[in-house]
């Protein structure tokens, strides 16, 4: 298993928005998709409260 952190509001909804589009099958089996993260995690501790109680 791997994760990856990304900030609950650009890159967070950014994946989510890409996780949708692989569960709707809008890329054919087999596919490579780049999902190009870019650097939202210095944003958490702007979050700190939501993250901190899960």
């Amino acid at each position: 298993m791997e994760g990856m952190m990304t900030d609950p509001v650009y890159e967070g909804n950014s994946m989510q928005g890409l996780i949708g589009l692989v569960r709707d099958g809008c890329f054919p089996a087999g596919s490579k998709i780049l999902y190009a993260h870019l650097g939202g995690v210095p944003a958490i501790n702007g979050y700190r409260d939501i993250y901190r109680n899960g």
